[in-house]
């Protein structure tokens, strides 16, 4: 299977992906979705899973992902570093603490928190860390 959409009808929604090993492209977005677990999609290249509710996002299994986006969660960090092939990046409206982009060298579209003080200074170091990629 290369691609994957899923809208779930249920309140508390379960999404099980570990049989799909040759998965790709993961659209699960505007779901309720608390839990998401691809470390067993080694070749996913496109996640979008924004309007969830999720809190965490491991994805150091999915080192060929190009583009992610995790926009409208509850995510407090994002680990990038096992992810170089990272080309686009969509994590506005999370409450991202932490993001960390210094082993994504292709990255050239980002879309960065804009809810708070907090995030206007993370957008200058941002902007900083994209420049030193260029």
């Amino acid at each position: 299977m290369a691609f994957f959409s899923w809208e779930a009808l249920d309140r508390n929604p379960e999404l099980d992906l570990s049989k799909n090993s040759n998965l790709k492209t993961l659209n699960c977005g505007f779901n309720r979705i608390r839990n998401l677990d691809v470390s067993h999609n080694a070749m996913l290249t496109k996640l979008v899973c924004y309007w969830n509710i999720l809190s965490e996002l491991r994805l150091e299994q999915n080192v060929d992902l190009t583009e992610l986006d995790c926009s409208y969660n509850s995510l407090f960090a994002l680990e990038l570093h096992q992810n170089p092939r990272l080309t686009d990046l969509h994590c506005a409206n999370n409450y991202l603490m932490s993001l960390h982009l210094e082993e994504c060298p292709d990255l050239t579209e980002i879309l960065q928190p804009q809810s708070s003080d907090e995030a206007g200074r993370n957008r200058k170091s941002f902007a900083a860390k994209l420049e030193m990629f260029q």
